[in-house]
């Protein structure tokens, strides 16, 4: 994922599984790499880890994307990559899943 980054470790965009005091959330736009693929999901914290996530579109450019509304705070994720797990290769920010992998983390302010 490559939401607009500030430069700082992990991805950040303007959007954690507590969502903010004043329950604002933040629109975050999950942009990866050209991938030879069919179908691109991301799903994470955010979706629950449901394996339907959210549905990327591809650009002409061949990036895929996606628009999520997403609550301040880490959120961490992963891609399904025409059904296999993959992870997002512009992330700045893995961290061990516990199951052997890496989860991607995007923070959102």
């Amino acid at each position: 994922m490559s939401p607009r980054s500030t430069g700082s470790k992990a991805p950040r965009a303007q959007g954690s599984k507590v969502p903010a005091a004043d329950g604002s959330r933040r629109r975050v736009t999950l942009v990866i790499p050209a991938l030879e693929a069919a179908d691109v999901v991301a799903t994470g914290d955010f979706t629950e880890w449901s394996r339907e996530g959210v549905h990327l579109k591809r650009r002409r450019d061949g990036c895929w994307t996606a628009a999520l509304s997403m609550s301040p705070g880490e959120h961490q994720y992963r891609l399904l990559v025409d059904g296999q797990w993959r992870n997002n290769p512009a992330a700045e920010r893995r961290v061990a899943n516990g199951l052997g992998g890496e989860n991607d983390v995007i923070v959102v302010d």
